[in-house]
């Protein structure tokens, strides 16, 4: 009996950890548009400046909000190019980083050899 209990605790446990991951997914699939969104816009000039061969390191490298996404506008400026600015593979590339790091983080957590299964899960 106490078998059974703990199994159906770790089904529940993994289903609640991927949960959020799904709900993400199918919401970003069922109700993207291909119209960039409120700071997106931002990118056309880099996509202006590119194609009129005008854009230099200095505008990839310059501030924004208090920081500097250089390597943001560099994947932002590859996809474009290659999807024509199409942004839902934007959000395409966003959903698979979050599927990522989520994995990389259980796998983190499964190497530390103090917790049992249900606390590893909690934690997740």
């Amino acid at each position: 009996m106490r078998q059974i209990y703990l199994r159906v605790i770790i089904f529940l446990l993994i289903a609640a950890s991927l949960a959020p991951i799904f709900t993400v997914f199918i919401l970003t699939v069922t109700h993207w548009v291909n119209i960039p969104f409120a700071d997106e816009w931002e990118f056309a000039r880099l996509f202006d400046l590119y194609h009129s061969h005008g854009l230099k390191f200095s505008h990839l490298f310059s501030l924004h909000n208090e920081h500097r996404p250089l390597i943001l506008r560099l994947i932002v400026l590859g996809v474009g190019l290659l999807a024509k600015w199409d942004v839902r593979y934007d959000m395409s590339i966003s959903l698979f980083l979050m599927c990522l790091i989520s994995f990389c983080f259980f796998i983190l957590l499964n190497r530390i050899k103090e917790l049992d299964i249900i606390q590893k899960l909690s934690l997740f």
